[in-house]
């Protein structure tokens, strides 16, 4: 079905494209055109193209050439020929069978000029590491001289002087806590307790009173 179905479309495509005729807007005109092609289509048995014909008619035109006294055209053709068995597929006879028949007295009007047009262009020469570092600023010798990242860097003293006073600080008070590179003493950290204002509180506790 799935074939009946691409060989029906096939062919409406092949009836739009001949005659212009479409589906939408020439119903009847359309039908009968359709018509004849399926029929023409389906009493047409055609079988593959004989490729031992392909072949020699294809040496022919070799000969020919050489008759003709064109016998660089007619080294070119055998040379490609060659090339082509090396990597001929099962449709290789059809595709030069279609050439042939599309050919237009190729003894009179073929040049070896045109296949020039046909070659692959040449691959751009490759870079070198000595081309890349020519001209550019790379080349200069200063850019890659050792750096002294910290002379003259307030960064880098920051840096030192926060180490050094964190050194110190470890030295004068054991109990100090390290955070983000600090040095902050235990001591700061514990509220101091006003004794006078817990006095009344232990006076009204009686849980906490002696026994008389």
């Amino acid at each position: 079905m799935a074939h009946a179905f691409k060989g029906n479309a096939l062919v409406d495509e092949l009836v739009t494209t001949v005659t212009g005729y479409t589906a939408e807007y020439h119903v009847r005109r359309f039908k009968q055109c359709k018509d004849i092609a399926s029929k023409g289509l389906k009493n047409h048995h055609r079988s593959r193209v004989n490729p031992f014909e392909v072949t020699n008619v294809l040496d022919g035109l070799v000969e020919k050439f050489v008759i003709l006294n064109n016998d660089p055209l007619a080294d070119a053709l055998r040379l490609r020929l060659d090339e082509l068995s090396n990597v001929a597929t099962k449709w290789t006879p059809e595709i030069l069978s279609l050439f042939l028949h599309l050919s237009d007295r190729p003894a009179e009007k073929s040049r070896l000029e045109d296949l020039a047009s046909l070659q692959s262009p040449e691959p751009p020469p490759r870079l070198t590491w000595a081309e890349i570092f020519g001209d550019g600023p790379s080349a200069e010798k200063s850019l890659w001289a050792n750096v002294d990242f910290a002379a003259g860097s307030s960064d880098g003293e920051e840096s030192l002087r926060s180490e050094d006073s964190l050194e110190k600080a470890e030295d004068v008070l054991p109990s100090s806590i390290r955070d983000d590179g600090l040095a902050i003493a235990a001591e700061s950290c514990i509220a101091a307790v006003n004794l006078a204002v817990l006095e009344p509180l232990q006076t009204v506790q009686s849980w906490n009173v002696d026994a008389n």
